[in-house]
């Protein structure tokens, strides 16, 4: 069942942010509209990364330890691509610039939730789509677990196992 979550983010303006590496899948449009409000982002366009293969990529944003921001999940997502211990962090978003509305909310989605609680996400995996979001992370026993939230309307939402 899906359980209505806390507002943290107020509670968290002063701890440090996500940083982020958006590899070149990342249109330069939204790598501004991040800097515009204070997102800490550098991308690989910029840099002239252009071209240069996913693991190249992921071990530029570990070695710089910020978040790889991409949209190729199919290549990050699974955990034989990208074992835990190669990354600082990734999240996938799904979406283009040309079906704006749904891309938006997932980029509204990486901003408000994800952007605020570096510490808390350091090793985790992030899969943002319009409406959905989930967490791909290892538990204190070494486990991974996944953890799934919805953001409709009124959201975040979190979804728990009935009891």
């Amino acid at each position: 069942m899906w359980k209505k979550l806390p507002d943290a983010t107020v509670s968290r303006q002063n701890e440090r942010k996500v940083r982020l590496y958006a590899d070149e899948d990342i249109e330069e449009e939204v790598v501004e509209w991040l800097r515009e409000r204070k997102v800490n982002v550098i991308s690989a366009r910029e840099l002239g990364h252009r071209g240069k293969p996913d693991s190249f990529h992921v071990a530029l944003a570990f070695k710089k330890q910020r978040f790889l921001l991409t949209k190729n999940g199919k290549h990050f997502l699974p955990n034989r691509a990208v074992p835990l211990d190669r990354f600082h962090g990734i999240i996938v978003v799904e979406g283009d610039m040309s079906d704006m509305v749904p891309y938006a909310r997932a980029m509204t989605h990486v901003l408000k939730i994800i952007i605020p609680f570096d510490e808390h996400c350091t090793g985790t995996k992030f899969h943002v789509q319009q409406r959905h979001l989930t967490m791909y992370f290892r538990d204190f026993k070494g486990q991974w677990r996944t953890q799934r939230f919805s953001m409709e309307s009124g959201g975040p939402f979190e979804w728990v196992e009935p009891s």
